[in-house]
């Protein structure tokens, strides 16, 4: 893990020192509107938590960590202002994937949980320090999610719930101006979704209610490498 981070900086510095000496180059204009597209890939890990005992859990405090990984790809849209070499401004994202999880519970026999993200949406305060044709910039901001969760035994019932989960995104990343308008770059972003408690009863598959109560926590963390390129108005 160390020695991917310390590779990534180790790219970051020798790019902005391999743009020359600012003094004898104009630095490009990066204000004004722009809207693009992203792809890359995503590595998720879900955090479920049962809060008591039901028919897909043996007991309170039983865990289940699955990890959702897959490609992803999006739009992005923004506004920059800038001053001097220092630049401001904020971005909206969404991105589509559909990245699934099934596995077998470790304490039930015949139980299967299964995770589902459809899509998440940003929207962050972006700020940064334009080098030449080059930008590299921070993002801080809100992330949401839309997970689906559902646990049970196939073809007897189920628990299943789909829900909007808020949380934050802490991300960087170097934009390059290929022409006036054409805008290339790569972007890493952080997002933590807190836990967020799921309740309600199992259905069986031929209809009607279990009628057993169940109550699960569910949070996640994604870490997120996009491509972008952007069309600045």
């Amino acid at each position: 893990m160390f020695n991917r981070f310390a590779l990534g900086a180790a790219f970051l510095v020798s790019a902005f020192f391999a743009t020359g000496n600012p003094a004898q180059a104009e630095t490009a204009d990066w204000s004004g509107f722009y809207l693009g597209a992203h792809a890359g890939g995503i590595a998720a890990k879900e955090h479920w938590k049962w809060n008591q005992a039901g028919l897909y859990a043996a007991s309170a405090g039983e865990t289940h960590d699955p990890s959702v990984n897959g490609l992803i790809a999006g739009g992005q849209a923004g506004y920059l202002h800038q001053w001097g070499p220092w630049v401001a401004g904020v971005e909206l994202s969404a991105t589509t994937g559909h990245l699934k999880d099934k596995s077998n519970s470790t304490s039930t026999p015949g139980v299967v949980h299964k995770t589902t993200i459809d899509w998440f949406a940003t929207a962050a305060a972006k700020f940064g320090y334009a080098r030449e044709d080059y930008l590299f910039y921070g993002l801080a901001g809100y992330a949401g999610t839309d997970i689906h969760t559902s646990t049970g035994q196939p073809g007897v019932s189920e628990f299943f719930e789909e829900v909007w989960q808020s949380g934050f995104l802490l991300g960087a990343g170097v934009d390059y101006k290929l022409s006036k308008h054409i805008v290339l770059g790569a972007q890493y972003n952080y997002m933590h979704i807190p836990e967020r408690d799921r309740t309600g009863t199992g259905q069986f598959e031929i209809g009607g209610s279990t009628g057993v109560a169940e109550s699960i926590s569910t949070g996640a963390d994604y870490h997120i490498a996009t491509l972008r390129m952007s069309w600045q108005f």
